[in-house]
């Protein structure tokens, strides 16, 4: 079994950091979506009610706004804008790219590289 270079090292640890942090973040870009959408339903539902005097009325209506914003927000959330959807978007794809990139830099630097050595052994 071939054993890991420093580098492969360093990449596979930075490849975990980045993993972690970048679901986390993720997590939270969901959140704050989930609570923008929130706030847009509740306060147009909000606007609705506020020409309403009778403070019972007004109390049942708030209630009923508060329901349908949960629940908006709720369906919402539940198409297509799951947690893993997020972990995909901002974690798994970006790193796989960084990978491949890393990868090709890698092969086509030992690629220009061979050439100049076997460039400068001909000549000599």
């Amino acid at each position: 079994m071939k054993k890991l270079s420093g580098w492969m090292r360093l990449w596979i640890v930075l490849s975990t950091i980045f993993l972690i942090s970048s679901s986390l973040y993720g997590i939270k870009v969901r959140n704050d979506i989930s609570y923008d959408f929130y706030q847009l339903t509740f306060n147009f539902c909000k606007s609705d009610i506020e020409h309403i005097k009778d403070p019972k009325e007004h109390g049942l209506q708030f209630d009923k706004c508060l329901k349908d914003s949960n629940l908006k927000t709720k369906e919402y959330m539940d198409d297509g804008n799951s947690i893993p959807m997020f972990i995909l978007v901002f974690s798994f794809i970006p790193l796989v790219l960084i990978w491949i990139l890393g990868f090709i830099s890698h092969k086509l630097y030992k690629w220009i590289r061979k050439g100049f050595v076997e460039h400068s052994q001909r000549t000599e």
